[in-house]
């Protein structure tokens, strides 16, 4: 069976960073897929990405980060008193005790969705900001809405690499919405090594691939570039930009006959 992987740059939109470092890669054909945070986005931006037709552009979800597309009196049960998104953990907390109107969710997620669409970005597929599409109840809620946005590529966050709280909790969270995806086109599982590892390098890069592709023909890899690292973020962004830009991976690859595809190609 043929070995399938794509390669996907969160983030695209977060900073000027991560946005250039991404725009970079897809024109260097290094990448092979990247999700859009369309609440920091800025417009502009996706003008470039529009040009990269070997890619997909999908939509990275995003309720707990920065403030919402919607006027906050559209979704005040999703944003605190500074306006802003609630943590991830606070969003949780609140869906689970009711907290969160399910009308408010839907209303802010459409407009990202549009958001995108209106700039005429076919959006292949979706992950989300701190994986909250996989989060338990939460999750087959904003499932639910991509589906009737006729988003039916999703992430899977099916980890290959656990072995820190973070990506165990992750892990964990797949399990209770992996029920809900069952209609859904996906790679059978996730690798973010380089965010586990907080590194980039070809060791880690291979031994990542040899694991999954011992049981499964179909691996997305998660990475987060930048041409510098973010203040007060853990990821190692400048380290993964490097690494797809100069280390040999692709030798690699063709040497074990892995062949690079996008969400499209699912």
């Amino acid at each position: 069976m043929q070995r399938r992987l794509i390669i996907n740059a969160d983030d695209f939109g977060w900073d000027s960073d991560a946005t250039q470092a991404i725009l970079t890669l897809a024109e260097k054909q290094k990448i092979t897929s990247t999700t859009i945070i369309a609440n920091t986005v800025r417009a502009k931006d996706l003008y470039p990405l529009k040009s990269f037709t070997k890619i997909s552009t999908g939509i990275h979800i995003n309720l707990v980060l920065g403030y919402p597309l919607s006027s906050p009196e559209k979704v005040p049960s999703l944003i605190a008193e500074n306006g802003q998104f609630f943590s991830a953990d606070q969003l949780l907390k609140r869906f689970l005790l009711g907290r969160v109107k399910q009308s408010e969710l839907e209303f802010e997620i459409v407009n990202q969705v549009e958001f995108l669409r209106r700039h005429h970005l076919k959006i292949s597929h979706a992950d989300s900001h701190k994986h909250i599409h996989q989060y338990p109840l939460l999750g087959a809620a904003i499932i639910r809405i991509l589906k009737q946005q006729g988003i039916m590529k999703i992430r899977n966050c099916n980890m290959l690499d656990y072995n820190n709280k973070k990506m165990f909790v992750v892990k964990g969270f797949n399990s209770f919405s992996r029920l809900f995806s069952t209609y859904y086109s996906s790679p059978e599982i996730l690798i973010g090594a380089f965010s586990n590892h907080r590194e980039a390098s070809l060791p880690i890069f291979g031994k990542a691939i040899e694991e999954a592709f011992f049981k499964n023909s179909t691996i997305e890899f998660m990475t987060h570039p930048g041409i510098e690292n973010r203040e007060g973020s853990y990821l190692n962004r400048l380290a993964e930009y490097q690494f797809w830009m100069n280390e040999n991976w692709e030798k690699m690859l063709k040497a074990n006959n892995i062949k690079l595809i996008n969400y499209n190609e699912l």
